[in-house]
Protein backbone atom coordinates (compact mmCIF):
# COMPACT_ATOMS: atom_id res chain seq x y z
CA UNK A 1 0.00 0.00 0.00
CA UNK A 2 1.26 3.45 -0.90
CA UNK A 3 2.14 5.94 1.84
CA UNK A 4 2.48 9.70 2.29
CA UNK A 5 5.24 11.17 4.45
CA UNK A 6 4.95 14.77 5.63
CA UNK A 7 8.10 16.26 7.13
CA UNK A 8 8.67 19.41 9.10
CA UNK A 9 11.55 21.47 7.74
CA UNK A 10 13.54 23.44 10.34
CA UNK A 11 15.03 21.12 12.92
CA UNK A 12 13.78 18.00 11.13
CA UNK A 13 14.93 18.00 7.51
CA UNK A 14 17.02 21.17 7.80
CA UNK A 15 19.49 20.68 10.65
CA UNK A 16 22.64 22.71 11.35
CA UNK A 17 21.90 24.92 8.32
CA UNK A 18 21.91 22.05 5.81
CA UNK A 19 19.72 19.34 4.31
CA UNK A 20 21.89 16.25 4.16
CA UNK A 21 22.21 14.48 0.81
CA UNK A 22 21.38 11.17 2.52
CA UNK A 23 17.93 12.59 3.33
CA UNK A 24 17.36 13.97 -0.18
CA UNK A 25 18.42 10.61 -1.64
CA UNK A 26 16.07 8.78 0.72
CA UNK A 27 13.18 11.03 -0.36
CA UNK A 28 13.92 10.26 -4.03
CA UNK A 29 13.91 6.52 -3.27
CA UNK A 30 10.66 6.87 -1.33
CA UNK A 31 9.00 8.57 -4.28
CA UNK A 32 10.44 6.05 -6.75
CA UNK A 33 8.54 3.40 -4.82
CA UNK A 34 5.33 5.27 -5.65
CA UNK A 35 4.90 7.03 -2.32
CA UNK A 36 4.23 10.76 -1.78
CA UNK A 37 6.40 13.25 0.08
CA UNK A 38 5.50 16.71 1.37
CA UNK A 39 6.88 19.39 3.65
CA UNK A 40 4.88 21.16 6.38
CA UNK A 41 6.54 24.26 7.77
CA UNK A 42 5.94 27.48 9.64
CA UNK A 43 7.79 29.35 6.89
CA UNK A 44 6.04 31.24 4.12
CA UNK A 45 5.90 29.65 0.68
CA UNK A 46 8.49 32.08 -0.63
CA UNK A 47 10.97 31.06 2.04
CA UNK A 48 10.48 27.28 1.85
CA UNK A 49 10.48 27.15 -1.95
CA UNK A 50 13.84 28.92 -1.95
CA UNK A 51 15.16 26.21 0.36
CA UNK A 52 13.68 23.40 -1.72
CA UNK A 53 15.41 24.76 -4.82
CA UNK A 54 18.70 25.25 -2.98
CA UNK A 55 18.86 21.65 -1.78
CA UNK A 56 17.02 20.11 -4.74
CA UNK A 57 14.40 18.43 -2.57
CA UNK A 58 11.79 16.41 -4.51
CA UNK A 59 8.22 16.96 -3.28
CA UNK A 60 4.57 16.42 -4.13
CA UNK A 61 3.19 19.24 -2.02
CA UNK A 62 4.19 21.94 0.46
CA UNK A 63 2.18 23.16 3.44
CA UNK A 64 3.36 26.58 4.66
CA UNK A 65 2.52 29.08 7.40
CA UNK A 66 1.82 26.30 9.89
CA UNK A 67 -1.02 24.89 7.82
CA UNK A 68 -2.62 28.06 6.46
CA UNK A 69 -1.69 27.51 2.79
CA UNK A 70 -0.53 24.67 0.54
CA UNK A 71 0.57 24.07 -3.05
CA UNK A 72 1.24 21.04 -5.22
CA UNK A 73 4.49 20.30 -7.06
CA UNK A 74 3.45 22.59 -9.94
CA UNK A 75 2.79 25.54 -7.64
CA UNK A 76 -1.00 25.33 -7.79
CA UNK A 77 -2.60 26.51 -4.54
CA UNK A 78 -4.50 23.64 -2.92
CA UNK A 79 -5.98 25.53 0.01
CA UNK A 80 -5.65 28.85 1.81
CA UNK A 81 -7.08 29.88 5.19
CA UNK A 82 -7.23 33.64 5.67
CA UNK A 83 -7.69 35.84 8.74
CA UNK A 84 -10.53 38.35 8.96
CA UNK A 85 -9.05 41.70 7.86
CA UNK A 86 -11.04 43.63 10.47
CA UNK A 87 -9.32 41.58 13.17
CA UNK A 88 -5.93 42.09 11.52
CA UNK A 89 -6.40 45.86 11.71
CA UNK A 90 -7.60 45.60 15.29
CA UNK A 91 -4.60 43.55 16.43
CA UNK A 92 -2.11 45.82 14.67
CA UNK A 93 -3.69 48.89 16.21
CA UNK A 94 -3.36 47.36 19.67
CA UNK A 95 0.36 46.61 19.36
CA UNK A 96 2.66 48.66 21.53
CA UNK A 97 6.20 49.41 20.38
CA UNK A 98 7.40 48.49 23.86
CA UNK A 99 8.89 45.01 23.92
CA UNK A 100 8.50 44.34 20.19
CA UNK A 101 11.49 44.02 17.86
CA UNK A 102 9.51 43.63 14.64
CA UNK A 103 6.18 42.40 13.30
CA UNK A 104 4.80 41.41 9.94
CA UNK A 105 1.93 39.94 7.95
CA UNK A 106 1.95 37.11 5.42
CA UNK A 107 -0.33 36.29 2.50
CA UNK A 108 1.29 32.87 2.38
CA UNK A 109 3.78 33.82 -0.30
CA UNK A 110 5.27 37.13 0.78
CA UNK A 111 5.80 38.77 4.15
CA UNK A 112 5.08 42.45 4.76
CA UNK A 113 7.29 43.85 7.50
CA UNK A 114 7.23 47.14 9.38
CA UNK A 115 11.05 47.11 9.33
CA UNK A 116 12.71 45.42 6.35
CA UNK A 117 16.14 46.43 7.65
CA UNK A 118 15.87 44.35 10.82
CA UNK A 119 18.89 42.03 10.94
CA UNK A 120 16.92 39.27 12.64
CA UNK A 121 14.58 38.75 9.69
CA UNK A 122 15.08 35.67 7.49
CA UNK A 123 16.87 37.02 4.41
CA UNK A 124 15.18 34.39 2.24
CA UNK A 125 11.71 35.73 2.96
CA UNK A 126 10.15 37.69 0.10
CA UNK A 127 9.83 41.01 1.93
CA UNK A 128 7.46 43.78 0.92
CA UNK A 129 5.94 46.70 2.81
CA UNK A 130 2.99 46.42 5.18
CA UNK A 131 0.93 48.63 2.88
CA UNK A 132 1.56 46.30 -0.05
CA UNK A 133 0.66 43.17 1.87
CA UNK A 134 -2.51 44.77 3.27
CA UNK A 135 -3.83 45.44 -0.24
CA UNK A 136 -3.98 41.69 -0.91
CA UNK A 137 -6.84 41.38 1.61
CA UNK A 138 -5.76 37.75 2.07
CA UNK A 139 -3.64 37.58 5.19
CA UNK A 140 -2.96 34.06 6.44
CA UNK A 141 -0.95 35.01 9.49
CA UNK A 142 0.62 37.67 11.69
CA UNK A 143 4.15 37.36 13.06
CA UNK A 144 5.68 39.21 15.98
CA UNK A 145 9.15 39.07 17.54
CA UNK A 146 9.34 40.27 21.14
CA UNK A 147 12.37 41.18 23.22
CA UNK A 148 12.02 38.04 25.32
CA UNK A 149 10.04 34.82 25.76
CA UNK A 150 7.98 36.15 28.67
CA UNK A 151 6.66 39.05 26.58
CA UNK A 152 5.71 36.67 23.76
CA UNK A 153 3.89 34.29 26.10
CA UNK A 154 1.98 37.16 27.73
CA UNK A 155 0.84 38.55 24.38
CA UNK A 156 -0.18 35.11 23.07
CA UNK A 157 -2.29 34.54 26.17
CA UNK A 158 -4.00 37.90 25.68
CA UNK A 159 -4.75 37.15 22.01
CA UNK A 160 -6.09 33.66 22.76
CA UNK A 161 -8.34 35.01 25.51
CA UNK A 162 -9.71 37.97 23.57
CA UNK A 163 -10.05 36.28 20.15
CA UNK A 164 -10.50 32.63 21.15
CA UNK A 165 -13.01 31.92 18.35
CA UNK A 166 -11.29 34.12 15.76
CA UNK A 167 -7.52 33.74 16.23
CA UNK A 168 -4.98 31.33 17.61
CA UNK A 169 -1.57 32.55 18.81
CA UNK A 170 1.39 30.19 19.10
CA UNK A 171 4.53 31.16 21.03
CA UNK A 172 8.00 29.87 20.22
CA UNK A 173 10.63 31.46 22.42
CA UNK A 174 10.38 35.20 21.66
CA UNK A 175 8.21 34.73 18.55
CA UNK A 176 4.42 34.65 18.16
CA UNK A 177 2.58 33.26 15.15
CA UNK A 178 -1.07 34.30 14.95
CA UNK A 179 -3.36 32.35 12.62
CA UNK A 180 -7.01 31.57 12.06
CA UNK A 181 -8.41 29.31 14.79
CA UNK A 182 -8.16 25.57 14.20
CA UNK A 183 -5.34 26.11 11.70
CA UNK A 184 -2.41 23.76 12.15
CA UNK A 185 -0.12 21.50 10.19
CA UNK A 186 -2.62 18.70 10.88
CA UNK A 187 -5.51 20.59 9.27
CA UNK A 188 -3.21 21.56 6.41
CA UNK A 189 -2.45 17.88 5.77
CA UNK A 190 -6.16 17.04 5.76
CA UNK A 191 -6.78 19.81 3.21
CA UNK A 192 -3.99 18.53 0.98
CA UNK A 193 -5.18 14.92 1.23
CA UNK A 194 -8.64 16.01 0.13
CA UNK A 195 -7.37 18.21 -2.70
CA UNK A 196 -5.01 15.54 -4.08
CA UNK A 197 -7.39 12.67 -3.37
CA UNK A 198 -4.86 10.87 -1.19
CA UNK A 199 -6.37 7.81 0.46
CA UNK A 200 -3.14 6.16 1.58
CA UNK A 201 -1.72 5.98 5.10
CA UNK A 202 -0.23 9.32 6.16
CA UNK A 203 2.91 9.52 8.29
CA UNK A 204 4.61 12.60 9.73
CA UNK A 205 7.95 13.54 11.25
CA UNK A 206 8.73 16.65 13.27
CA UNK A 207 10.71 18.07 16.14
CA UNK A 208 8.85 20.97 17.77
CA UNK A 209 5.68 22.21 19.46
CA UNK A 210 3.99 23.27 16.22
CA UNK A 211 4.39 19.71 14.91
CA UNK A 212 2.43 18.21 17.79
CA UNK A 213 -1.04 18.48 16.16
CA UNK A 214 0.08 16.43 13.13
CA UNK A 215 2.09 14.07 15.33
CA UNK A 216 -0.97 13.32 17.43
CA UNK A 217 -3.35 12.99 14.50
CA UNK A 218 -1.12 10.70 12.42
CA UNK A 219 0.91 8.97 15.16
CA UNK A 220 4.01 10.62 13.77
CA UNK A 221 7.74 10.18 14.19
CA UNK A 222 9.96 12.48 16.22
CA UNK A 223 13.54 13.58 15.64
CA UNK A 224 15.90 12.62 18.47
CA UNK A 225 17.38 16.14 18.65
CA UNK A 226 13.94 17.73 18.88
CA UNK A 227 12.15 19.29 21.81
CA UNK A 228 11.31 17.01 24.72
CA UNK A 229 7.64 18.02 24.55
CA UNK A 230 7.47 16.72 20.96
CA UNK A 231 9.50 13.56 21.56
CA UNK A 232 7.03 12.67 24.31
CA UNK A 233 4.18 12.82 21.78
CA UNK A 234 6.01 10.82 19.08
CA UNK A 235 5.02 7.30 18.06
CA UNK A 236 8.67 6.48 17.28
CA UNK A 237 11.92 8.48 17.42
CA UNK A 238 14.59 8.51 14.69
CA UNK A 239 17.79 10.48 14.16
CA UNK A 240 16.91 11.89 10.73
CA UNK A 241 14.42 11.74 7.85
CA UNK A 242 16.35 9.01 6.01
CA UNK A 243 15.92 6.72 9.04
CA UNK A 244 12.18 7.43 9.04
CA UNK A 245 11.95 6.53 5.35
CA UNK A 246 14.02 3.39 5.88
CA UNK A 247 11.56 2.34 8.58
CA UNK A 248 8.56 3.05 6.36
CA UNK A 249 9.99 1.13 3.41
CA UNK A 250 10.49 -1.99 5.56
CA UNK A 251 6.76 -2.63 5.37
CA UNK A 252 6.56 -2.32 1.58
Amino acid sequence: MYKTLVSDYDGTLFINNIVEERDVSAIRTFKEHGHHFGIATGRSLGSILEQIAKFNIPFDFVIANNGAISIDSKGVILHKTIVDMNIVHEVLASLSSDGIQFFGLSDGISVGLHDTLNKNVDVHVNQISLDEIMTSQEIVGMYIKFIDTQSALKHAAQINKKYKDKLKAYSFYEYNDILSPNTSKATGILSVAKALNLHERIHTVGDSFNDIPMTRMFKGYGISTGEAVHIKESFKVCNNVSEVIEDLLKSD
